[in-house]
């Protein structure tokens, strides 16, 4: 007998689609109608004509033309512009303990190696740039002479032609520009990611006793202002090409088409301009760096107060914080002041070179000729105009190359930097210590040895009348010890309600023996010698859960450092 089906029954909810299907759905989509974060980077696949003219990015202008663009109107970066990309290539090239070749750290030779093809086409799109401003002042002559009646340089007797030659050298001058500020932006965003990137993973890799060597300011330092000062002198990088060559460009004019003796007065101002440069360049970068050790310390005093806020109060250390940052927040301010100052001075000398050039060589040419005709005039002006940009712009690139120098020496100083630290011998050894080599021999984790007459099983500890200290190299030095160790009651009370607690009756139930001894830390600070732990005694046998306890700058860490063989041993 038939089934009758109901119309409830007939109207029931679609399964979801497998998931064959659904990826088949999504293939057949629209992709022009997925929002831009689903879609790929045009500029992955974009091509030369399309960079230099920005058309690939005429889809996000015309959506940013109707409403305003949020967070999934961005397209996601290029694959090949990813950290991890990146950083493939990098290490690659990258040569730890590599030479300064003329004083450039090995950081600086990785990253020009890393984009060597990007600065390439800037190195040729600058030349280019020059070469067709040079032009321009050819092509300016040539239409002072074609109105006047007179003989052109290019024996061209039609002005439309003439007009056509300005106009294809401007658009060629523009479009090259753009395309290398564009290329270098790329590469500056690239390289302040790569930075970051790399210092981050060094971080993550340094032991306790390499750490010592970089406080948390250093590291944040890094991160931040150093990549940051990276991004802006490369950001900046074109004009130091530019800007010389423009200026040979314009001299080398100047003495073919007016006057060698006018050329000549103009390069006397321009390396009179560029050595007073140099020197206060110099001055500038000293006070940089000066600069920079102020803010570390300032970053550092302040991060370690912020994560030390409770005992900070507890203790009411505000003041004494607020004086310490204070005082360093003053060095800085007149640090500054200093550094503004000079960088001021060289602006706004480079800033009035084109005007004292044009100046001397008018000057010059008059005083020899005795006269000066319009069309010489103003193509003077003209070629005194094609280093006029270089030298508004120079003086931010000189300072920026000066901030990205020191920050890559102290990038590559970290990044060179020993990951696992190395014991340092810091007292002189005696003959006794030489000849006892049950003591300063011995290792701190021992596996079978004999120390007064007693067998020390293998995965024990022991440590018998051991001194430790920081190497006074470390930053362990500025440690602060606010609070004795804790006294010989306190700590066997401790002890002993650690071993009565429920997990080691349960230990010692299932046959794990549980034994600890240890003897009162004394945990010293010296500011001309480090901070040192004094007569360790400690005995732990294999299994044993011990709990080390103790008040602030009791030397908990340090002793745990010491244990693990990073805190260097001097005896015992």
């Amino acid at each position: 007998m038939p089934v009758a089906w109901s119309e409830e029954l007939l109207d029931y909810a679609p399964a979801p689609p497998s998931p064959a299907s659904r990826a088949s759905t999504v293939e057949s989509l629209d992709t022009s109608k997925l929002p831009f974060s689903l879609q790929s980077n045009p500029l992955a696949n974009a091509s030369l004509p399309s960079i230099i003219l920005a058309y690939w990015m005429q889809p996000i202008v015309s959506l940013g033309s109707d409403r305003v663009l949020e967070l999934q109107d961005m397209w996601p970066i290029c694959p090949s512009d990813s950290c991890e990309a990146l950083e493939a290539r990098f290490r690659r090239v990258y040569e730890p303990q590599g030479q300064h070749i003329f004083g450039i750290p090995p950081v600086a030779m990785a990253y020009a190696k890393t984009f060597r093809a990007e600065l390439t086409t800037v190195l040729i799109g600058s030349v280019v740039y020059v070469v067709a401003l040079g032009l321009q002042s050819y092509v300016a002559q040539a239409l002072l002479e074609f109105l006047n009646d007179k003989e052109n340089i290019f024996h061209i007797s039609s002005g439309y032609w003439l007009l056509a030659m300005m106009t294809l050298s401007s658009l060629v001058a523009v479009c090259t520009v753009n395309y290398v500020f564009f290329t270098t932006s790329r590469i500056a965003a690239n390289l302040r990611s790569l930075t970051m990137s790399l210092v981050f993973d060094k971080s993550l890799r340094l032991s306790s006793a390499a750490r010592q060597e970089f406080s948390t300011g250093d590291v944040l330092t890094l991160m931040s202002v150093d990549a940051e000062r990276v991004f802006t002198g490369m950001l900046q990088s074109p004009w130091h090409v530019i800007g010389p060559l423009a200026f040979v460009v314009s001299i080398v004019m100047i003495g073919v088409l007016l006057d060698f003796y006018a050329a000549l007065a103009g390069i006397v101002v321009l390396v009179l301009v560029m050595t007073i440069s140099t020197k206060q360049a110099d001055r500038i970068a000293h006070l940089q760096r000066l600069l920079l050790e102020v803010i570390d310390e300032r970053v550092k005093v302040t991060s370690e107060a912020l994560q030390g806020i409770r005992v900070m109060k507890y203790y009411s250390w505000e003041e004494s914080l607020a004086q310490r940052v204070e005082k360093l927040r003053a060095r800085e301010m007149s640090l500054l002041r200093r550094f503004h100052s000079y960088q001021v001075i060289n602006t706004v000398m480079l800033f009035l070179t084109p005007t004292f050039l044009s100046g001397v060589t008018l000057g010059v040419y008059v005083l020899i000729r005795h006269t000066l005709t319009i069309i010489e005039a103003f193509t003077l002006i003209a070629m005194v105009n094609i280093c006029r940009t270089a030298l508004f712009q120079l003086p931010q690139a000189i300072s920026g190359f000066c901030k990205a120098k020191i920050s890559l020496a102290r990038i590559d100083a970290f990044l060179s930097s020993d990951e696992v630290a190395t014991q340092q011998q810091l007292l002189p050894r005696t003959s006794e210590e030489d000849d006892d080599t049950s003591t300063n021999k011995s290792p701190l984790l021992s596996t079978a040895c004999d120390v007064d007459n007693g067998s020390i099983r293998r995965g024990n500890i022991s440590v018998r009348d051991a001194n430790f200290q920081w190497p006074l190299t470390s930053r362990a030095g500025e440690i602060v010890v606010v609070t004795p160790a804790l006294s010989e009651e306190q700590v066997s009370a401790a002890l002993e309600s650690s071993l009565e607690s429920p997990l080691s009756s349960w230990e010692a139930k299932a046959g794990v023996e549980l034994s600890a001894e240890v003897s009162p830390v004394n945990a010293t600070h010296n500011a001309s010698e480090g901070f040192r732990l004094e007569g360790v005694n400690l005995e732990v046998q294999r299994g044993s859960l011990v709990m080390i306890v103790g008040k602030v700058g009791a030397g908990k860490s340090s002793l745990i450092s010491a244990l693990l063989g990073e805190m260097p041993r001097t005896s015992g």
